[in-house]
């Protein structure tokens, strides 16, 4: 994963058949997928030919389904296709938790949550060892999360967490 497109790249993540990126890869002859493809990684464990159809064609508002159930699949996915890249240890006892995707109601309800079980809030995707998400989002900080982060997370491992009044196990 890069946060920039450059020749360099052999594919690009895409929702849609425009912009600037999109312009630019097809100049470079560089493929074009659709976020589908790391959905079908997450749901079936098997990276899949970028050339199916299901992958090229862009548009489908549905193609980043994630249910919670899949998420440890998801980072064990990405931590054996990215192994060699030794984590770097953090300067915290306590999970540091970072957030994307949440509605912001909800993001007010989990720091409360999360101050009350002594963790740690973050906005650095550097600092964080457990992203909390609702969803797989095509942004900077989800997929640099995936790389940086040990856990992927929903909301719920929080509350669980908070009404137990301990840290559960995260698988």
């Amino acid at each position: 994963y890069t946060g920039e497109l450059s020749q360099q790249n052999t594919h690009l993540i895409s929702r849609k058949t425009e912009g600037l990126k999109y312009t630019k890869a097809q100049k470079w002859g560089t493929k074009v997928i659709s976020a589908r493809w790391l959905s079908d990684i997450v749901l079936y464990g098997v990276v899949s030919v970028t050339t199916e159809k299901k992958y090229t064609a862009l548009g489908d508002p549905k193609e980043m389904i994630l249910h919670e159930s899949v998420m440890p699949k998801l980072i064990e996915c990405w931590h054996n296709f990215n192994q060699k890249d030794p984590k770097p240890v953090s300067k915290f006892k306590s999970p540091v938790i970072l957030f994307t995707g949440l509605p912001s109601d909800k993001n007010q309800k989990l720091t409360q949550m999360i101050k009350r079980m002594r963790c740690t809030l973050t906005t650095d995707v550097r600092e964080a060892t457990h992203l909390i998400t609702c969803k797989i989002v095509r942004t900077v900080k989800f997929l640099s999360a995936m790389s940086q982060c040990s856990y992927i997370l929903t909301a719920s491992w929080i509350e669980q967490s908070c009404n137990r009044k301990m840290l559960i196990d995260e698988s």
